[in-house]
């Protein structure tokens, strides 16, 4: 009788296990599938996800804006930026794919570097300025993640804009959005 009752009782616990970890995955499963759309968004905008809408306040700022180097609004005429006047940011751009946001980041830097900025303590000061960045933090953290020196030369090919634009969108936007593969050779492409 006792090993019976051993027997259900283990048996009970797997069940119980089984059922939270279907729930847990669902849960993460419609997280992933269905992100927050903001409502005043235009439908023509296509968001991190490839979906239609920018995403909701839960998500980084560069994440919502399609804007994963924080851009702020200029009067450069970015391919894909969403005019001023549909802006609803204020202060930061916004484009209308993820990847129109990536190919700025990457013209960016690209015009930064060949214009003389051209060591990661160049590029990130005036990419990152002290007055409003921990600037020698980010320096620190982008020569980490691509194993530069942060006085070495950089020329701008693009092995080295792609693993500067992978580790910029991380600073700026945490390790939870990525820039892959594919959407940094969208951008690319679209140069």
């Amino acid at each position: 009788m006792e090993s019976r009752t051993k027997h259900i009782a283990a048996a009970s616990l797997i069940a119980g296990s089984m059922i939270l970890a279907i729930i847990a995955v669902r849960q993460a499963n419609k997280r992933k599938s269905f992100p927050h759309v903001s409502r005043e968004s235009d439908p023509a905008v296509r968001n991190y996800f490839g979906l239609p809408g920018l995403l909701g306040s839960t998500y980084p700022r560069g994440i919502r804006n399609n804007n994963p180097g924080n851009l702020k609004i200029t009067s450069s005429a970015w391919n894909g930026k969403l005019p001023v006047e549909k802006n609803s940011d204020g202060t930061f751009e916004q484009f209308i794919s993820f990847e129109y946001g990536v190919r700025a980041m990457v013209k960016q830097l690209k015009n930064d570097i060949d214009r003389g900025y051209n060591t990661l303590v160049k590029l990130i000061g005036k990419y990152a300025p002290p007055s409003e960045n921990n600037t020698s933090g980010y320096i620190t953290f982008v020569a980490s993640q691509t194993g530069l020196d942060k006085n070495a030369g950089l020329v701008s090919t693009k092995a080295l804009l792609k693993n500067l634009v992978r580790a910029m969108s991380v600073m700026e936007n945490g390790p939870a959005y990525p820039v892959s593969d594919r959407q940094f050779e969208d951008a690319y492409q679209m140069l």
